[in-house]
């Protein structure tokens, strides 16, 4: 979060293109390739997943690990949602039945409804978790040396050294997409 104290920080609207971004993102050579199905995996791989993930951490996880964790998921759900959406209009220029514009409307509402449960927990998020971020940020600063660069700084703010050391990703790795990432945004 943008804040006086600590001018530097990850806004609000950096952390959601950071949750949203697709690519380019390091990846490790020690996490196993997991099979989720795709279409025809079971409801629960996933959070079976995450859980494991969790389980596995020696050091457990934090409330706003989980909050962030949410809304990335619920983020991948809305965009899979709106292309699941676009995927039923017709694109040969045909007119939609009564049912279907009727089925298509009701979507169109649903779809509404996951967007502004993402705007609200993203508002609990940002509010509940300012005292964190504020700490971290204080912490992360007095471990840099002098004259560090904002991305550098971001890379640490976001990303542990101990996650990282678990996951066998090089630093400069994160520190590169995060760069290439803000340096992209127009």
């Amino acid at each position: 979060m943008t804040s006086p104290e600590i001018p530097d920080s990850v806004s609000p609207d950096l952390l959601k293109e950071l949750l949203h971004s697709r690519g380019g993102i390091p990846t490790s050579d020690v996490m196993p390739e997991l099979n989720l199905g795709g279409p025809d995996g079971a409801p629960c791989d996933l959070q079976f997943a995450i859980k494991q993930l969790v389980m596995r951490s020696t050091s457990g996880s934090n409330f706003i690990q989980l909050l962030v964790a949410a809304t990335h998921l619920l983020l991948e759900a809305e965009d899979f949602y709106a292309n699941q959406l676009r995927s039923q209009l017709p694109d040969d220029g045909r007119k939609l039945s009564a049912i279907e514009a009727a089925i298509l409307a009701e979507m169109s509402d649903l779809n509404r409804f996951i967007s502004t449960a993402i705007h609200n927990l993203q508002v609990f998020t940002e509010a509940i978790s300012y005292p964190f971020w504020i700490e971290r940020a204080k912490r992360v600063k007095s471990e840099l040396p002098k004259g560090f660069a904002t991305e550098e700084f971001h890379s640490h703010l976001l990303i542990s050294d101990a996650l990282l050391a678990s996951l066998e990703i090089d630093r400069t790795a994160i520190t590169a997409y995060l760069k290439r990432l803000i340096t992209s945004k127009p």
